[in-house]
């Protein structure tokens, strides 16, 4: 949605004439289109306007979940590899400096997730449990993250 607003502007300003600036006024539409986000989201939550959550089903919550994964892993292969994950660019993807980058994040991703591990045991759990690896119970066997 702010991306569409983004464009939206700049594509107005640009028609209107070239500035000198594009990103001061983008920049304050992204802030107002934030604020303005979260005082909605204030008002519902005093009005108690949350329950009406009830009455989505739960395949359209893990629809919306899922795409939103999607989008996440998507945009960031395409900031570490600079090319869009789609059927076109696979043979890209088997280039050595892309194979590269692409081992590089996943061994950042794993040591994140060994500190965050190390993290939770010292502390408690009070930091938010997510992972993508399987963590084992303490009878050995392993179990899906939450």
């Amino acid at each position: 949605m702010t991306a569409t607003l983004v464009s939206t502007v700049t594509e107005r300003l640009i028609a209107v004439g070239p500035p000198d600036d594009l990103l001061a006024p983008i920049m304050i539409v992204v802030v107002l289109a934030t604020a303005l986000t979260g005082v909605l989201l204030v008002v519902l939550g005093l009005v108690r306007a949350g329950v009406a959550i009830r009455f989505i089903p739960y395949p359209v919550i893990g629809g919306f979940l899922s795409a939103t994964g999607w989008l996440m892993v998507s945009g960031a292969v395409r900031v570490i590899t600079d090319h869009r994950l789609n059927f076109a660019n696979l043979a890209k993807f088997l280039d050595t400096l892309t194979l590269e980058k692409l081992a590089a994040a996943v061994a950042i991703m794993l040591a994140l997730n060994l500190a965050l591990r190390r993290a939770r045991e010292s502390r408690g759990s009070n930091i938010p449990r997510f992972s993508l690896l399987p963590r084992s119970s303490s009878n050995g066997a392993s179990s899906p993250a939450c």
